[in-house]
Parts: structure tokens; C-alpha cells; sequence
């Protein structure tokens, strides 16, 4: 049999296993050759079947929607890792466990089957889909047994207190303060249009970028008509018809038109479309409803207030400059939730909630305030090099990378404060990801020393260069 045949034979197993059966658990072959298969020995045609089933047999069978028992086999500040004996380990966020600070690697957890792979391939669990499921399943034996129901401390602390609350249950203490939780937001900029004089771009129209092996097209809508002028082009604003930090793209790269038109000769965003964001995680609301008890008792008008202000309209952050323009006057540098410059329509949502200037009643801007000025933060990019990288075969590079961006955020928040990005907060990022096993070198812009930032200066992340 040719090496080529062999490799068909162990392809067509290895694809059968993965088809998932009813969930039981079964214990190993023992007179399964595993040391043959993993050897690409010769399989007769006639006992592929055979070593079909055997193989599949070894693996815990799962079915979705069920609720199961798996182990703590990792964890760190943002994910619990959980095996269930399952050909994949499923990845759970801690604020899941946020009831549980004592939980720790080796513990034992009920976890919620939701998919068996998503679109990444990943098993996808939920612990507090179990423990909701399980809490009712507890309910309704007691009501057939006619047993007494003990009140839930979880639930009691839930409903007392934000700190022990997440999704729909936090959302009711937010409603408590007159808070509400931040929906995804789509992208907003502007596509330069080319065409002849007298076309008509209409409210509504489609642009897009091109799609990609990686992904589909992106869609953004125009949100006013427009019609181009005798220069021969025309500015559009624009917003992604999906909402979501997927709809944020960089400069020139919608250049499509989903119904062409004749006149249009050429299509461009000649600044990036950005602001579009997720759904406000529970971490960061939970952070709004805190600092609106904390700061419910200030006097209005303080740094404080500015920054509850803003984030209460969108931002993802801001920095007050008091008396910048002479007395009386007071200027917002923004960020969106993307630790990115703010976008033209979320520098104009916050200056519109903190001065109301349709409804005086609802005006927050402190009498005395004769001026407030919002603007765009302007960033300083860092850019990461590592050195001698390596981590476990269950990781990938790229998830290692998505993993940093998304930690070091909470540095950059900190170095904001502090006017410093810190060399020393930032290198111990990288050991803390999950599948690091270790790395040799680690430096930012070129130097293993701190960045310094001015007043109206954010950081934010560059290139990424791990290897």
C-alpha cells in the first residue's frame, strides 16, 4: 500500500471520530494498538470501520444542551480552562465564578454544554447556565417531594448586592441607579465618493469592503443623502451595518458599492472607520454601577462627574482638562470601548448628553461652565517584539496575540492615570496567558524601558511581533 493510501486510511478515522454520539463516558480499548496508529502502520481496508469505532469509543461522547461535570485544569485573571474529557477543553470567563474566589485548578465544576464547536472549533460551556439549570432542576424535586425550599444565599447575595450579580441580574441593580447596560456599537466614519457631477447617493446606500479567505465582506450604510458637486466627489458618513468591533476597518478599504452605479468611478474611506464595540461585559457595567454609588453623594461638576458623564454617553474613557481655554471652561479627550481614539459621532453623542442643547432640563454641565469641548484622544502606538517564544500545542500564535491585546488594555488604563506606561506591568502579561510556557526577550517600541505620556496622550497597541 502506497504512503499516499495509508494517509487516506488514517484521514477517513480521524474524520469519523469526530462525529459525536448520545453522552456517555467509556473507558480506553485495552487491546487497542495505539502505538501502531500513531506509527502509521498499514490498516486493511477491512478493519477501518473497526478502528473507526474503537478510536471514537476512547473519547467522552458529549451532547449539546446538557449539563455535565468537567475539572480546572488552568485559569487565569480572565478564563477558567475545564475538562470534561472531551476531545477539546472548553474555555469559561471567570466572572462566571465570580461567587466562588476560592475556585482553583483541580476543583471540580458543573458546566453547561452549549456547542460542541463553535465557529473556532472550540468546545463552548457556560457554568452559569448549569448552576441556573440545576438550581431549578433542585426546585422543581422539592415541589414534587413536597420538601421545604432554603433560600439560596447566592441568589439572596445576587439580589442584594452587584459585586455577586452578572447578565440579567445585574442589569436590574444598573436599572436601580438609572443605568442602563451598553449595547455593541457599529463603526462610524466617512467613504469618499467619486462620480460624476449631479449623482445621487442616497440615505441608505451599501459600501463594503472586499471579502477575504478570512472573512465576508463588510457592510456600511450611508446615513444621509448626498449629492457630488462640481469638484466631482463627495464625503458620506457612514455607519456599519453591523454592529460590533468587527466593523472596524482601516483606511482605503471599503471600496465597493453592493448595487453599482454607473456614474461612480471610484470609492474610498480615507481615514479608518473605527468605534464600533461589543456588548458592555458585566465587568465594566458592574464598574459604571459602582462609581455612580461611589460618586452619588459628590458635588457636580468634579474630574469625577466629567468621566462618569462620558462613559454613561459611550466613551470608553476620558480625560478632563479643566480651566483649559481660561476660566469656566473644560475639555473631554475620548476613547471608545476599544481603548481607541473616539470617532467623530462619539465625540458629538458625548458633547450632546453632558450640555443637552435641545433640552435645558436635562442639562448636566455645571452653571458656571461657559464652555465644553470634546475632542478625540490623540494615541501613542507601542509596539511589542518577543523573542523565543514558545507555548503548548492546544494555543496559537495568533490566540496569544488577541489574548495580549485585550489584557494589556487594563495597563493602558493605569498608565493613563500614572503618565507612564511601565516596562515591568507590561512584560508580566505575557507569562500570564494562557499556553506561555516561555519566552527569552520582550520590548516596547524597540526598548525594555517605560514610555512616557502626555497629558492629552493614550496608548495603544501597534504591530505585534511574536516569535
Amino acid at each position: 500500500m502506497s504512503e499516499e493510501q495509508k494517509e487516506m486510511q488514517v484521514e477517513a478515522a480521524e474524520k469519523a471520530a469526530k462525529k459525536v454520539a448520545p453522552v456517555t463516558t467509556a473507558e480506553p480499548e485495552e487491546n487497542f494498538d495505539w502505538d501502531a496508529y500513531e506509527n502509521d502502520a498499514v490498516v486493511p481496508a477491512s478493519e477501518k470501520d473497526a478502528l473507526t469505532q474503537k478510536y471514537a469509543e476512547t473519547l467522552s461522547k458529549v451532547g449539546e444542551k446538557e449539563v455535565v461535570e468537567g475539572t480546572v485544569i488552568s485559569m487565569n485573571k480572565r478564563e477558567v480552562v475545564v475538562n470534561i474529557g472531551y476531545k477539546s477543553d472548553g474555555i469559561i470567563s471567570l466572572n462566571e465564578f465570580r461567587y466562588n474566589p476560592e475556585l482553583k485548578v483541580g476543583d471540580k465544576v458543573e458546566v453547561y454544554v452549549e456547542t460542541q464547536e463553535d465557529k473556532k472549533g472550540q468546545l463552548t460551556l457556560s457554568h452559569k447556565q448549569a448552576r441556573a439549570l440545576r438550581s431549578w432542576d433542585r426546585v422543581n424535586e422539592a415541589l414534587e417531594k413536597d420538601e421545604i425550599i432554603n433560600f439560596h444565599i447566592v441568589r439572596a447575595l445576587m439580589i442584594s448586592f452587584p459585586e455577586y450579580a452578572w447578565d440579567e441580574w445585574l442589569d436590574l441593580h444598573g436599572r436601580q441607579v438609572h443605568l442602563t447596560r451598553h449595547e455593541a456599537e457599529p463603526a462610524f466614519g466617512y467613504v469618499k465618493i467619486t462620480a460624476a457631477e449631479g449623482t445621487e447617493i442616497l440615505s441608505g446606500t451599501v459600501f463594503c469592503t472586499a471579502a477575504t479567505e478570512t472573512g465576508p465582506s463588510i457592510e456600511y450604510a450611508t446615513t444621509e443623502d448626498a449629492v457630488v458637486g462640481g469638484e466631482g466627489a463627495v464625503l458620506i458618513p457612514v455607519s456599519a451595518v453591523e454592529a460590533g468591533t468587527g466593523s472596524n476597518v482601516a483606511a482605503n478599504t471599503v471600496a465597493l458599492m453592493m448595487v453599482p452605479n454607473k456614474n461612480v468611478t471610484e470609492i474610498n474611506n480615507p481615514e479608518p472607520i473605527r468605534g464600533g464595540t461589543e456588548r458592555e461585559t458585566d465587568d465594566d457595567f458592574y464598574d459604571r454601577i459602582a462609581a455612580e454609588y461611589d460618586n452619588s453623594m459628590t458635588y457636580l461638576g468634579n474630574d469625577t462627574d466629567y468621566k462618569r458623564w462620558a462613559k454613561q454617553a459611550g466613551a470608553g474613557d476620558a480625560i478632563v482638562i479643566p480651566a483649559w481655554n481660561g476660566p469656566g471652561t473644560v475639555k473631554l479627550v475620548l476613547v471608545d470601548g476599544n481603548g481607541k481614539p473616539a470617532n467623530a459621532k462619539l465625540v458629538q453623542d458625548v458633547y450632546n448628553y453632558i450640555v443637552s442643547p435641545n433640552d435645558r432640563s436635562a442639562r448636566l454641565l455645571p452653571t458656571g461652565t461657559a464652555e465644553l469641548t470634546c475632542a478625540a484622544a490623540t494615541t501613542v502606538a507601542v509596539n511589542y517584539v518577543i523573542t523565543g517564544l514558545s507555548y503548548n500545542e492546544t494555543t496559537s500564535i495568533e490566540q496569544i496575540k488577541a489574548d495580549f491585546t485585550e489584557v494589556v488594555r487594563v495597563v493602558y488604563a493605569q498608565a493613563k492615570i500614572e503618565g507612564v506606561l511601565r516596562y515591568n506591568d507590561v512584560r508580566p502579561l505575557i507569562s500570564a496567558i494562557a499556553g506561555v510556557e516561555d519566552f527569552e526577550t520582550f520590548t516596547m517600541n524597540g526598548k525594555m524601558q517605560n514610555i512616557t505620556l502626555k497629558s492629552e496622550e493614550y496608548p495603544d497597541t501597534g504591530t505585534l511581533n511574536f516569535g
